[in-house]
């Protein structure tokens, strides 16, 4: 059995993403937010850029942002996240 899984979702705006870890040995998820667009690295010095290249070719993560979330308070976003949803459904004149 493995021990993790994971998800990678891209942004509508193509901009942005989000992965989740789930270690199933620590029984936390992993959200991590990623930056996949050109727009916000534009500013970005030369030298930072080539070092984001370097890590990329080595394989390393390229996230801006992390938050590890415990069972409990992953159940309240995803709870949250599935109450908004059937709020919004429920009031779509199409349903």
């Amino acid at each position: 059995m493995e021990n993790k899984s994971e998800i990678f979702v891209k942004c509508d705006c193509h901009v942005e993403a989000i992965e989740v870890h789930h270690w199933k040995e620590d029984q936390s998820f992993y959200i991590s937010f990623w930056d996949c667009g050109r727009s916000k690295i534009s500013w970005v010095p030369w030298k930072q850029r080539l070092q984001i290249i370097w890590n990329t070719l080595r394989g390393k993560d390229l996230y801006a942002d992390m938050v590890i979330l415990n069972y409990e308070k992953a159940k309240q976003v995803a709870d949250f996240i599935i109450r908004e949803i059937e709020d919004v459904q429920s009031n779509d004149p199409k349903n």
